[in-house]
């Protein structure tokens, strides 16, 4: 799980064992993830602009090039 978060649900894998899903807290919006075999998970809003103005919520699903697929707020 993301540090400080209470759940996460994976919701898509490619090829590769990339998994993308979303991880969060009971009282709060979820945050999109991908998570990687090498042992690592990455909060994919971390990748983004702090100014987006978006915050990515769900992750649904991953192809072999890393594209990812989801839902932003």
């Amino acid at each position: 799980m993301l540090p400080g978060t209470t759940f996460s649900n994976a919701y898509g894998m490619n090829n590769l064992g990339q998994v993308v899903g979303a991880a969060g807290y009971i009282s709060s919006y979820a945050h999109a993830f991908v998570w990687s075999q090498a042992g690592w998970m990455q909060d994919l809003n971390a990748l983004i602009p702090a100014n987006s103005g978006w915050l990515l919520l769900y992750a649904f699903a991953i192809n072999d090039k890393g594209q990812i697929t989801g839902e932003e707020s």
